[in-house]
């Protein structure tokens, strides 16, 4: 549990269920998705807990997933306000 303190890495492999050894690409997926979550949580004064359970209801986890390739190489700030748009446009309030 990683309560209101920022998500770290190895919190994301174990709450994942990632073995240790992983490609590169695992890892960079993994590191942006925290990187985004953690992002998030601080716009809107969240923990990394509250901000990955409001992402993953309202479709901004799998938005992540589906779409990294595209949405890792724009700003972080993009990335929260495309996160954001993907989970009003799925019923989120924020």
């Amino acid at each position: 549990m990683f309560g209101g303190k920022r998500l770290t890495l190895q919190q994301a492999h174990i709450n994942l269920g990632y073995d240790t050894e992983m490609d590169k690409d695992q890892q960079n997926r993994i590191t942006y998705t925290v990187y985004c979550i953690n992002a998030f949580a601080e716009r809107y004064r969240l923990t990394a807990k509250q901000a990955f359970a409001y992402l993953d209801r309202f479709g901004g986890m799998a938005f992540l997933e589906d779409c990294y390739e595209a949405e890792h190489q724009l700003s972080i700030i993009d990335a929260v306000n495309d996160l954001t748009q993907v989970c009003r446009n799925q019923g989120g309030k924020l």
